[in-house]
Formats: structure tokens, sequence, C-alpha cells
């Protein structure tokens, strides 16, 4: 309201009136979605388990780049997520908010490495100490249960 009545008065440094110089503006029209589909990018984490969130649905993303940051945007149908240059995964846009779409072999690799994805040295060292096994008795007498 206030706006449409600011906008009939005649400016003061153009002397025009705002809502009759915007009727005889010529404006060009957007460029194609596919066109500014390769423009919009955006920087998304990838979560512990494997997957980006983008306009409220989770893609799938090789468990290998858990935890790094990846370039992703929407080209066509399709979601992409690149790390550089390089494009890592794509999938068919999902228009359901919540819904995850999965990677085929998302997690392939990781069983064999006993779910460690990159062993930490301390990781490492943990391996060979050995824990005393006793009766579980003791730790009841320790408590002042028996």
């Amino acid at each position: 309201m206030w706006c449409q009545k600011a906008d009939s008065k005649r400016h003061g440094t153009t002397g025009g009136i705002p809502l009759e110089s915007l009727t005889n503006e010529p404006l060009l029209p957007l460029p194609p979605k596919e066109t500014r589909d390769k423009y919009r990018w955006e920087t998304r984490k990838v979560t512990r388990d494997g997957f980006i969130s983008f306009d409220g649905a989770r893609y799938g993303i090789p468990w290998c780049y858990s935890g790094r940051e990846l370039r992703v945007r929407i080209c066509g149908e399709y979601f992409e997520a690149y790390e550089g240059n390089v494009r890592i995964v794509q999938h068919k846009i999902e228009y359901t908010s919540g819904r995850i779409v999965w990677l085929k072999g998302q997690y392939e690799g990781l069983a064999e490495r006993n779910g460690i994805a990159a062993p930490l040295p301390y990781a490492l060292k943990l391996q060979n100490i050995s824990v005393e096994t006793r009766p579980l008795a003791v730790y009841d007498q320790i408590a002042g249960v028996i």
C-alpha cells in the first residue's frame, strides 16, 4: 500500500514517476534454466554417514568423502557433487523433503577396513593392547552390592 503510493509520486532526482517508468522499461528475459543451473554452486559438508543435505533431501556420497566439504549444484534434472573440478556423484533430483537418495556402493570398501575409514596413529597402537578378564562378581564386591 505504502510502496504503491510512494511509487506513484514524481521522483525528485529523475523527475519521472517510478510506476510509469517501470512499464516503459525493456526488461530482458532470464536465461534458460539450463544456463542458470550451471552457475548455482553451493558448498556442503558430507555427514559422517556419507550424505549431503540439499533442498530438503539427503544424497548419498562415497564414504571416503565423509567430513569433507564438496561443491554441489542442480544441473538440469540432476544433483551433482564435485571435489574441485571432478564430479563425485550425480543423482536424479528428489523433490520430496526428507527423502534419502542412496548411492549404489556408497559404503563399498568400508567393511574391509574394520569400520575405520582413515586409521589414526593412536587407533593402530590400540590394536595390540590386551585387557585383563575377571569375573563380574569382583565388580559387585567393589561396589558393595554383595
